[in-house]
Order: C-alpha cells, then sequence, then structure tokens
C-alpha cells in the first residue's frame, strides 16, 4: 500500500507532495519536497493506504521549461523541506489535487 509518482519523460524532475496529516494544526495538511525523479523512473512517495484519499502535488524541471500545478496554492522552500501545510517560507506554488482509486496508486508525469 503507497503512493507512487511515475516520471514518463526523458527529463529529471523535482517533486513536491502534500497529504492528510491530523498531527498538523490548522489546515492538517502535511507537504515534502523536494523528491527528485530521473527520467523514466518511479518513486515511492507515500507509505500507507491510498484509496479515495487526496493528495497534491507540484513537479517541475530544471529551468521550469515544464511543471505540473494547479490551483490551490502554498508556499514551497527551494531547498528539502517536510512542513505543515500553513508553515510559511518559500516561494507560493499552485499544487494540483488527485484522489488516489487503489490502495496502490501510480500517478504519471508526461509532457502534453
Amino acid at each position: 500500500m503507497a503512493l507512487y509518482f511515475r516520471n514518463d519523460t526523458g527529463r529529471t524532475l523535482w517533486l513536491a507532495i502534500a497529504y492528510e496529516d491530523n498531527r498538523c494544526t490548522g489546515s492538517k495538511w502535511r507537504k515534502e519536497g523536494w523528491k527528485v525523479m530521473g527520467p523514466r523512473s518511479s518513486i515511492r512517495v507515500y507509505n500507507g493506504p491510498t484509496k479515495n484519499k487526496r493528495f497534491y502535488f507540484f513537479a517541475n524541471d530544471r529551468g521550469y521549461e515544464y511543471t505540473w500545478s494547479g490551483n490551490t496554492y502554498t508556499d514551497l522552500p527551494s531547498h528539502p523541506f517536510d512542513r505543515c501545510w500553513d508553515e510559511p517560507g518559500g516561494e507560493r506554488r499552485g499544487m494540483e489535487s488527485f484522489i488516489a482509486a487503489a490502495d496502490e496508486f501510480i500517478w504519471p508525469l508526461y509532457i502534453r
């Protein structure tokens, strides 16, 4: 039982994710980054049951030529981080959301 991201591009990507965490005060969400994904590779980003859970993510390649983003904004630092959603610091980025359809779930990232 885990959440994976699959990099279907020929580029190295940097990934930030967010998931529900009751230990956080305020919004009850935790955000983590930056997870480096080599070209055409997969990484595990969350351990535990994922079915019907909402996740958020932001990803980019070097130079931000390609980004995967959405309309839910939070501060994402430029250095590695593991913090609650409401903790400030970093650049304001929009994160995309999805709901995992299975307990072992893979979310693909590809260039459209």
